[in-house]
């Protein structure tokens, strides 16, 4: 009888121990089974944030042409669904060394790994959605991008960036700031809206500026020389001090700039209009202002310095001009 008892209690307690066992079976296997829904939620969610900070700096002004809009998010989407899908089968392979191991250190193994690469998925993210700031633009520099034409960077600050030798044709850079010396040698501006940017003391040696428009800009103390300024347009421009030693100003509009103690040492202004221009303490050695009407546009040319290098237009008297000869 108590032989029969003890087997009925060893039974009892095998039954019990499978009865748990499979509770927690199912316990887990309902973890599985929702564990890598929620994680898509949460990456999918994490995604949207990137989102809310593109809509955010869009309503600040940092747009982007429709046409690279739309690769960018193009690009985000695809980069966003492969991340997706290796987050997936890693949750997936985790489930199965779960039911393997029938423990819930696979558990604590995939918070481990899936969370670090969410973070790292959504710092990506963000990075990628971001194509209408400075920082995504510095981004882009760092990974070698040399062109940035027809690029919508009004009212953005970019003085942090190395913009040497770089294309901006087209772009538009209305209001931004460039300033505290900034280095654009030979960067290519053709055709670029730089309506009001600040220059203050930028190195525009050899750049490219041929017809962009610098309407009321701030280029005081700007280094210009061998610049390419043709048929630019840089009407009532602040150029007071800037250096435009043999810049190409051939065509460009002047109308009234400040030119003020600005150095137009051998700068070719051929057929520019200089009505209503400041030129006072100008220096005009080597100059070519051949072709220029300065007798119909009166520029202010009082103390302007000139030699006998200087060409003026035919029946310009530039004694009578207030202009000094050295």
């Amino acid at each position: 009888m108590k032989n029969k008892y003890s087997e009925f209690v060893h039974y009892e307690n095998i039954e019990s121990t499978k009865s748990a066992s499979s509770i927690k079976e199912a316990e887990m296997s309902e973890r599985s089974r929702f564990y890598p829904i929620g994680l898509s939620i949460g990456f999918i969610i994490s995604c949207l944030i990137p989102l809310a900070a593109y809509y955010i700096y869009r309503s600040k002004g940092y747009n982007l042409p429709g046409d690279q809009l739309i690769l960018e998010l193009v690009y985000l989407l695809i980069f966003g669904f492969f991340i997706l899908l290796a987050i997936v089968a890693a949750t997936f392979f985790l489930n199965r060394l779960v039911k393997f191991s029938k423990s819930t250190e696979g558990y604590k193994l995939g918070s481990t790994i899936l969370f670090p690469v969410a973070i790292f998925a959504l710092i990506i993210a963000i990075i990628l959605i971001k194509p209408i700031g400075p920082d995504h633009m510095a981004f882009q520099l760092m990974m070698g991008k040399r062109s940035f034409r027809n690029i919508n960077m009004e009212n953005t600050n970019l003085s942090s960036l190395d913009l040497v030798r770089i294309d901006l044709s087209g772009a538009n850079l209305e209001n931004s700031i460039f300033r505290t010396r900034h280095d654009l040698r030979e960067t290519i501006l053709k055709g670029a809206n730089l309506r009001g940017a600040d220059l203050w003391k930028a190195n525009l040696w050899k750049a490219n500026l041929s017809g962009a428009n610098l309407t009321g800009a701030d280029l005081k103390q700007a280094d210009l020389s061998v610049a390419d300024l043709t048929g630019a347009d840089l009407t009532g421009a602040d150029l007071t001090g800037a250096d435009l030693s043999f810049a190409n100003l051939s065509g460009a509009i002047l109308g009234g700039a400040n030119l003020v103690r600005a150095e137009l040492g051998g700068a070719d202004l051929t057929g520019a209009d200089l009505t209503g221009a400041d030129l006072t303490g100008a220096k005009l050695l080597l100059s070519n202002m051949y072709g220029t009407d300065i007798i119909g546009s009166e520029p202010n040319l009082r103390q302007a310095v000139y030699d006998d290098s200087t060409m003026w237009p035919n029946d310009f008297n530039e004694e009578k001009s207030g202009a000094v000869k050295r």
